[in-house]
């Protein structure tokens, strides 16, 4: 009884699970960082597989965040960025921006934020003589880019006066500046119809006053740069991508519905009005309680704040979404935290964002997300033809101790030889599994459910039909050899043969959940060839070494038994076949 508890505690237990799931992470970990996306957390290979949404910031991710200012846009007309306007607007843009530059190697290097950069850029090309008379003056007074306030503001003391700008988002500059409130109508109007050709659209006003600190009202307005921000390349098709394999795609940014839905309509994410909300609708969602139906259609999230991202999020995911977010600012990283899956940016990104992700983006595009969804299910993908794999061999051993046990006949396998069988059979091809490339089409079908376990009806049934008709099988073999008059230890060996046969077979069954195995390619895992050859190997070896045959109470076999056994193995590739076809047929 003890030997037989041994037996079926050896045979229970997949020893090289563990070790062969963490292989199939590392391996797509590793394919990941070739696609510039770096795992910070293992489950989030696996995570970005199950993704049924990805709510992405537009900025950097699915343009290529090189800013350039395109028109200068005032109340009368508009005006391509070499002509001269006044020298308000051109303090304004130089003094009122946060970035920095310095000359590297004879050419003029900036850093910063990329509107500020563009903003700068723009100055120094239309006068550098104003740009370097100003380059190392500081500010009186400041106030940083928040994306609550949505502007920033700095105060100068120049040529006797003090004289303080501002600059950000239109409704608020204009808001702050002396105006009536038709004059202030039709700069919004003019700051629509420029944001709905897709330019990012940034105002500027100045004050000339002694009041301390940073003025609040009675601003100058001088008008707003049409920033361009061109598609990054390949975005398009990442989109494409992505709808195909069945995972929706939201824009959540900072910047104007109509630049949002411009990009979003010329990306396939949106087609009309309906799909775009901004952060005034979704703040009067949230007082209306945030009734996640509500949600449900829109794809285009607009002057967007930090909280607001996160109600966001978790409206979609009461919906049932499996979300994906991006983000590369401090107020980014509570989305990121709260999100299934939390994407940094790792050129653009924060130090903060990236430590509140799971992944991070090394490149900061759109399509490298799509790249690690397409990992992340090949990662899937082998998690169970791996588990498939370990565990029907080890459902076929318990069948052959339990078969033995009813029928009160000596024990077929010694419990060294079941966990020798364990060793030899799945300890070198489980690996080879876990490095199986993608099957054809992976990106083409609809995400799995996140709820769904790993042991659904397909993985049950392939354990169940493998394991049983194996152990079966092996049985029905040792029952006949003691019935013809075969030693105990005779029988043992030939059986045990069997199985590592049965179990070499069945890595290559294993390969794919539907795809038959006669339409599999078998040259691209050269791995798992290598892996049955060098595990077959290994047993013949030993059936010839003294102190292997002696240990494993094995010996050689006759090629008219080799021939047999081969044939009964072989066996198991119609077995399975068979079940695929007849599920298919079912389902």
């Amino acid at each position: 009884m003890l030997f037989r508890s041994v037996a079926l505690s050896v045979s229970a237990i997949p020893e090289g699970l563990p070790v062969a799931i963490t292989v199939a992470l590392s391996v797509a970990s590793a394919a990941m960082s070739k696609r510039n996306v770096i795992v910070r957390k293992l489950s989030a290979i696996e995570g970005l597989g199950s993704c049924t949404l990805i709510a992405s910031d537009k900025t950097g991710t699915m343009t290529q965040n090189r800013l350039s200012v395109a028109y200068i846009v005032t109340p009368q007309k508009s005006y391509n960025p070499n002509e001269y306007i006044n020298e308000h607007l051109l303090l304004g843009a130089k003094l009122c921006n946060e970035s920095t530059s310095h000359v590297e190697d004879g050419e003029r290097v900036f850093i910063g934020d990329q509107v500020d950069v563009a903003l700068a850029r723009y100055v120094l090309e239309l006068d550098e003589e104003l740009f370097k008379r100003h380059e190392k003056q500081k500010p009186i007074d400041a106030l940083p880019y928040e994306p609550i306030n949505k502007y920033s503001a700095a105060s100068y003391q120049i040529d006797g006066e003090k004289i303080h700008f501002i600059k950000g988002s239109p409704e608020i500059v204009v808001g702050m500046c002396a105006m009536s409130e038709d004059d202030a109508k039709a700069v919004l109007t003019q700051v629509d119809e420029w944001a709905a050709k897709g330019f990012r659209n940034i105002a500027l006003a100045y004050k000339v006053s002694d009041e301390s600190g940073i003025a609040k009202e009675g601003y100058d307005y001088i008008g707003f740069a049409a920033i361009a921000d061109p598609l990054r390349e390949g975005v398009k098709e990442a989109v494409l991508k992505a709808q195909e394999a069945g995972i929706s795609v939201a824009i959540v940014t900072g910047d104007h519905p109509n630049t949002a839905f411009f990009i979003a309509k010329e990306l396939g994410i949106a087609q009309s009005e309906d799909e775009v909300i901004d952060g005034l609708e979704i703040s009067r969602w949230m007082e209306r309680g945030g009734v996640k139906e509500e949600l449900a259609n829109k794809r285009v999230f607009a002057r967007v704040s930090p909280e607001q991202k996160q109600r966001i999020i978790g409206a979609f995911q009461e919906l049932g979404h499996y979300v994906a977010v991006t983000g590369d600012g401090v107020n980014d990283a509570p989305a990121l935290k709260f999100a299934n899956i939390g994407i940094a940016m790792g050129k653009s990104g924060t130090d903060v964002a990236r430590e509140s992700s799971d992944l991070i983006l090394t490149d900061d595009a759109f399509g490298s997300i799509v790249n690690g969804i397409e990992e992340g299910r090949v990662a899937y993908d082998n998690i169970r033809k791996v588990i498939h794999l370990l565990l029907s061999t080890g459902f076929a051993e318990i069948v052959l101790v339990v078969l033995s046990i009813l029928f009160f006949i000596p024990m077929p396998l010694l419990p060294v030889q079941i966990l020798w069988l364990n060793i030899v059979a799945n300890g070198i091809q489980d690996m080879a599994l876990a490095a199986e490339g993608a099957e054809p089409e992976v990106l083409k079908r609809k995400p799995r459910d996140p709820k769904e376990p790993i042991f659904n009806k397909v993985m049950i049934s392939r354990i169940v039909v493998g394991g049983l008709y194996m152990g079966l099988s092996a049985f029905a073999l040792f029952y006949t050899l003691l019935s013809f008059g075969y030693h105990e230890d005779a029988a043992r060996n030939i059986t045990l043969l069997l199985m590592v046969l049965f179990e070499n077979v069945h890595t290559f069954n294993s390969r794919s959940e539907n795809i038959s195995i006669f339409k599999i390619n078998h040259t691209k895992n050269m791995l798992l060839w290598i892996s049955v050859a060098v595990a077959q190997g290994i047993h013949i070896v030993a059936m010839y070494s003294p102190f292997m045959r002696s240990v494993l109470s094995i010996e050689p076999v006759t090629l008219q038994m080799w021939g047999t056994l081969l044939f009964l193995a072989l066996t198991l590739v119609a077995v399975m076949e068979a079940e695929k076809f007849f599920r298919k047929r079912i389902t």
